[in-house]
């Protein structure tokens, strides 16, 4: 994925599930060797669906990340990078 795409990708996809009530959405960020959530759906009419997320937080080694489907599970970084 090109420097040039990627933004717009992550900006449409992520407007168009927070749209849909998804929750929580995660990029896996290869290039920055991290993880990106976002949670907490909400309408935000300047994104291309009109919605977006409210809160990221990112993530690296040695973090884990609980998932909101599963509150009693961790998620180590280091089993979801390279």
């Amino acid at each position: 994925m090109t420097a040039l795409i990627k933004p717009v990708f992550m900006t449409d996809k992520a407007s168009l599930y927070a749209s849909a009530g998804i929750p929580e959405y995660w990029i896996i960020n290869l290039a920055a060797n991290q993880i990106e959530v976002h949670r907490r759906p909400a309408p935000r009419p300047e994104q291309p669906f009109g919605f977006g997320y409210m809160d990221l937080s990112v993530h690296r080694e040695p973090e884990t990340i609980t998932p909101l489907a599963k509150p009693d599970a961790a998620i180590a970084i280091t089993d979801l990078l390279p």
